[in-house]
């Protein structure tokens, strides 16, 4: 099955189960009660922590077998990263078991979300029952930049006005450190767009099949289908092959010249280059007989 058929097969499970949830708010969905799922994003904390946004909630990584959940609630995060002033913003589908992420005659849709305790509580900001983000950038100005899930590119500069730039069905999203109108995006067939207006418009160009991508200050990184990582100094340059992740890679994170990935089936692994990539796996779900 393909990657993007997988997507939304996950995301048809998840409105099913969700919607059956709002007539018994005493038990969790079964789609919620599970393992880890699809692994959505990586996001490393002011303090240090390592969360990991999944499709049965958001989880942090206490040891090599151990990811505890964070908070009562057990959103579908199918987003997630850090804005300017260090909360955690986040999009998906609500755990429909709180009355306040329910919205009459509207889509279990999370909207814009906001956490200022590294995700033990959540916040309704924006949009709710209306927007379902797959990726989100916040540039250095605090504009928001987002993929809603129908194939919008929006923008927000105060996350309560919201416009709609252009049109890209967009898997990951990234955007160049020094020029927020320069942005990068994968599609579900791997494919690398470049827009320099914001994300009003949107060219593929010729780079391997990418499936997640980072901008960082000075680098590119890319991750493709079958594992290989991939840096470049701008979009214009060469794609040099800097070695190898593990197959089925679904999330990136690159800070500070280190690199994590999160593989299918819920594995992380993280190098300490992302010129040299020696992949160490720092965490393995339980096996179950």
């Amino acid at each position: 099955m393909s990657r993007s058929l997988t997507v939304r097969s996950v995301i048809l499970s998840f409105l099913l189960l969700t919607a059956s949830a709002c007539s018994s708010t005493d038990d969790l969905p079964a789609a919620v009660a599970g393992e880890l799922g699809h692994i959505h994003d990586l996001v490393r904390t002011e303090s240090g922590n390592l969360l990991i946004a999944t499709h049965s909630g958001l989880y942090r990584i206490d040891g090599p077998a151990t990811a505890s959940p964070v908070g009562p609630d057990r959103h579908d995060l199918m987003a997630m990263t850090v804005d300017n002033d260090n909360n955690l913003v986040a999009s998906g589908h609500p755990d429909l078991r709180r009355e306040d992420w329910r919205s009459p005659d509207k889509p279990p849709l999370m909207g814009y979300a906001v956490s200022d305790d590294e995700g033990e509580t959540w916040s309704p900001s924006a949009l709710l029952g209306d927007a379902d983000f797959h990726a989100i950038v916040i540039h250095r100005d605090s504009t928001i930049t987002a993929a809603e899930s129908g194939g919008s590119i929006m923008s927000s500069s105060d996350t309560q006005s919201w416009e709609t730039l252009g049109d890209l069905e967009a898997f990951d999203l990234t955007a160049n450190p020094q020029d927020q109108l320069e942005l990068l995006g994968t599609d579900y067939d791997q494919v690398l767009h470049h827009s320099t207006d914001g994300g009003a418009t949107w060219t593929p160009i010729a780079t391997p099949a990418l499936t997640v991508i980072d901008w960082t200050s000075g680098q590119l990184v890319g991750v493709d289908a079958d594992g290989t990582v991939w840096t470049t100094t701008t979009v214009d340059s060469d794609w040099t092959q800097m070695g190898s992740a593990p197959l089925g890679v679904e999330a990136l994170l690159v800070e500070g010249g280190a690199m994590w990935v999160g593989v299918e089936g819920g594995s992380i692994y993280h190098a300490a280059s992302t010129h040299s990539p020696d992949f160490e796996l720092i965490f393995e779900p339980p096996q179950h007989d």
